[in-house]
């Protein structure tokens, strides 16, 4: 792929948390919209992966899985979203949205925050969580 490209994404992600930076570093030319703008500005993608470091495992083996079947992809956002993991590429085929539905519906019974076994969790926000890590976020609500 291109190194030029890589390089300049790999820059862009420095402030990331350092799990995200370990995604991006395994799969940088996935992410090349980050150095890109739309018409509206940047993509989705350029603030980082909105969601938890539970499912980093998840994703990494979704992202090698894309990456086998259209090494070109372009990913534009990555995030949480009504509990759920959502993945949206630039283009996209039926066998590239099974993968992702696939790994949606693994997410789905993942921990968002340690990747134990969870399950969804209505409170400010819907989210997979595990009984331990429920109960940390339940707690830092507390007085907010």
């Amino acid at each position: 792929m291109n190194e030029a490209i890589n390089k300049k994404v790999l820059a862009k992600v420095q402030t990331w948390p350092d799990w995200q930076k370990e995604i991006v570093s395994k799969h940088p030319y996935l992410f090349r919209h980050i150095i890109e703008e739309s018409k509206h500005g940047h993509y989705g993608i350029a603030w980082g992966i909105e969601h938890g470091s539970g499912w980093a495992k998840l994703l990494d083996e979704t992202l090698t899985k894309i990456e086998q079947i259209k090494p070109d992809a372009k990913i534009h956002q990555i995030k949480e979203k009504f509990g759920g993991l959502r993945i949206y590429l630039a283009r996209t085929s039926n066998e590239l949205e099974s993968i992702i539905e696939a790994s949606a519906d693994i997410a789905n019974h993942t921990c968002e925050g340690c990747s134990a076994e969870g399950k969804i969790r209505h409170n400010m926000w819907i989210r997979v969580l595990c009984d331990i890590c429920q109960e940390q976020y339940t707690s830092s609500l507390v007085g907010k």
